[in-house]
């Protein structure tokens, strides 16, 4: 069995992709028989050359403009666009609605989507994934009027031996008038900002994981489900790595795999990779 005193089960890791964007992803694993949570938060920018239509390509496995991730269409279980009640149906559109998008966002350094990427726990059945994502993104689209381009997709475990799923979001960084997007942002735009941010103010903690826990265990509950996640890991076990290498990266995503599949089948956990366990020693040598 891991002593998860010595062997830190969470950790912070940063990675940048032209498709997605750049994000911070913060993963927990409970030694409990807990969900696994998993969301990750980050910005499709204009100065790194991103796109907010690649990107909703890629998510949708679809073509837009240049953009063609149809080889993905195996990978995608299901899609949509939500609005605030004002907005125009015009904005159904994903490609009406990210070409208004980087026409209105013409500053260099614009910022021109907000990404939300979830996991959805093993725990919720495969016919109420769509619900279960709408109503997670239906609550920052009612309370801070913006519009959320989503799609679930679903990857093979090896260690599972079935399909995980995960939503892919995108949100605009201005709210919905009946007009369109509004061309100037207000205090909601900066508070949705705040919610996806690390600050002083916040203890250097991303406060949207802490809604979206919430509100899972919430939905859970309503909905018969006996779990129950969280989105803070144990003092004991805290582990922030800015720079962890691809490959041990790679290796304790997959030992973390190989654990909760250890938890559902009742079976003893593997050990930590020897990569990760040298890779802990040396930065805790520093």
């Amino acid at each position: 069995i891991i002593n998860l005193q010595h062997i830190p089960s969470s950790g912070e890791l940063t990675h940048r992709n032209k498709n997605l964007g750049s994000s911070t992803r913060q993963v927990f694993f409970s030694p409990k028989h807990e969900p696994f949570f998993r969301v990750s938060v980050g910005v499709v920018t204009k100065s790194d050359g991103g796109s907010v239509r690649r990107r909703s390509a890629y998510v949708r496995s679809t073509t837009f403009d240049e953009f063609d991730f149809l080889h993905k269409a195996s990978e995608l279980q299901d899609n949509g666009i939500l609005l605030p009640a004002h907005a125009n149906d015009d904005y159904l559109d994903p490609e009406v609605l990210w070409s208004s998008v980087e026409a209105t966002e013409t500053a260099v350094n614009a910022v021109l989507g907000r990404t939300l990427e979830i996991a959805i726990p093993l725990e919720v059945p495969e016919d109420l994934h769509t619900k279960f994502a709408t109503d997670m993104l239906q609550v920052i689209v009612d309370d801070y009027g913006l519009g959320i381009d989503w799609a679930i997709h679903k990857d093979w475990s090896e260690q599972l031996g079935k399909y995980t799923y995960h939503i892919h979001s995108t949100a605009t960084t201005r709210r919905f008038d009946t007009e369109g997007i509004m061309t100037k942002k207000v205090n909601k735009d900066r508070e949705f900002k705040s919610l996806c941010s690390k600050s002083r103010a916040t203890g250097g903690k991303i406060l949207v994981r802490g809604v979206l826990s919430e509100q899972m265990n919430s939905w859970m509950d309503v909905h018969g489900i006996d779990a129950e996640v969280t989105h803070n890991a144990h003092d004991d076990r805290e582990l922030i790595i800015p720079d962890m290498p691809y490959s041990v990266r790679k290796a304790y995503q997959r030992w973390q795999e190989a654990v909760t599949a250890a938890e559902l089948q009742d079976t003893p956990a593997p050990d930590c990779p020897y990569s990760v366990r040298t890779y802990l020693d040396e930065i805790s040598a520093d």
